[in-house]
């Protein structure tokens, strides 16, 4: 089983203090994306806000991704259709974070997230969360 190191450890620390008294959705998010990127380096993302009680997406906060890129993420996210690692699945899932390589076993292209927005955008592996309603994306050979 996997266990955090320092760093991972005082960053998660500081988040769950942040989150004691936590700031708008907006400033949360923001926040908790600087402080995960510290730790896990990405090169775009996107975090999902939902209302807690329908768990209904309420906004989509991107880091570093155009609007293209946003929009396709958004529209294969919320389109209901058929993919691997969707924040839905994920957050129904006995293990709530995943890498696409993971879902794929190593086959990239089995995913249509893969085939339609990753190809594109020069997008390789992504890591999802769907407790978090979180997703981070490397580029082709990226960080």
């Amino acid at each position: 089983m996997w266990t955090p190191g320092g760093r991972a450890t005082a960053v998660r620390e500081t988040i769950a203090e942040l989150c004691d008294s936590p700031p708008s959705a907006a400033e949360l998010i923001e926040t908790v994306a600087t402080r995960v990127r510290s730790i896990v380096p990405y090169d775009t993302g996107s975090w999902m806000i939902t209302d807690p009680d329908t768990l209904l997406p309420a906004s989509i906060l991107s880091v570093d991704a155009t609007p293209a890129l946003r929009r396709a993420f958004t529209k294969l996210e919320l389109d209901g259709g058929d993919d691997v690692n969707t924040f839905d699945t994920l957050s129904r899932s006995v293990q709530p974070v995943a890498s696409l390589s993971q879902a794929t076993d190593g086959n990239l292209a089995a995913s249509r997230r893969y085939r339609e927005v990753h190809r594109r955008f020069g997008l390789g592996d992504e890591g999802g969360g769907g407790g978090g309603r979180a997703r981070a994306h490397r580029g082709v050979g990226g960080v």
